[in-house]
């Protein structure tokens, strides 16, 4: 009889029946200095960009702005649960 464990040690904290095959690529992945260079320049670039905007446009706008943002973001990178069903 298998029981479903809590693999925290993973990064996602999910019931599974082992190992999660998706998460074996970043065991592997290293992330390059010039991937780190152009993360830093893009927050830099946009926390700029959002005091520019804040200047100009004033908070009643650009916090409903930002809002949106991050909700569109948080939709995009949100887990989607695997559909092995039959169509």
């Amino acid at each position: 009889m298998k029981t479903a464990r809590i693999h925290l040690w993973e990064g996602i904290g999910l019931y599974s029946e082992g190992p999660s095959p998706y998460l074996e690529w970043a065991k592997e992945s290293i992330m390059p200095v010039t991937h780190l260079v152009t993360l830093i320049i893009a927050v830099l670039a946009l926390s700029g960009l959002t005091v520019w905007a804040f200047l100009s446009w004033g908070a009643g706008t650009v916090i409903p702005l930002l809002a949106a943002i991050a909700l569109a973001v948080r939709w995009a990178v949100s887990p989607v649960s695997p559909d092995d069903t039959h169509a």
